[in-house]
């Protein structure tokens, strides 16, 4: 209040709402962009701006799948960068039904949040999510069960 100019005016404080922190130990340690990726589509999630987040997500599976081929596969990066998403998951995921399905699913729903006219509108952020969460567990067990802590001495 400015009593002498006979103004004032009202503020209020109220915490900032912030979604957890992001991790993923087993995919981040080959893929840090897919980790970067995951934390701002989950930040924009909590905020309610589904829209950038669904594709957020698609350009983290984006980015844990080129990474996968490029460190997991021994693919060369100069072959991999410059594929579309459609052809790297045909290629570097066909060999586990799984993996490929449940990309696909991310990949389609992503696209319609990213492009202007949608072709799945029947399909929503929630079943992206879903189908996100699969997809990264199938390739975590993958991963992780090519590189165990132990295994048999030679």
């Amino acid at each position: 209040i400015n009593s002498k100019e006979k103004t004032g005016s009202v503020g209020s404080i109220c915490p900032e709402i912030r979604a957890p922190k992001f991790c993923d130990d087993v995919l981040g340690e080959f893929s840090p962009r897919y980790l970067t990726a995951c934390q701002q589509a989950l930040n924009a999630e909590f905020r309610g701006d589904l829209e950038l987040a669904a594709i957020g997500y698609r350009s983290a599976l984006e980015c844990v799948v080129k990474d996968y081929a490029i460190k997991e596969l021994g693919k060369r990066s100069e072959e991999v960068v410059g594929k579309s998403l459609f052809a790297a998951i045909g290629e570097y995921l066909s060999e586990q039904r799984e993996l490929l399905n449940t990309a696909d699913v991310v990949r389609l729903i992503g696209n319609d949040y990213t492009h202007y006219e949608r072709k799945y509108p029947e399909y929503d952020f929630d079943l992206l999510k879903q189908y996100f969460n699969i997809f990264t567990a199938f390739l975590r067990m993958k991963v992780s069960a090519a590189h165990p802590p132990l295994s048999r001495k030679k």
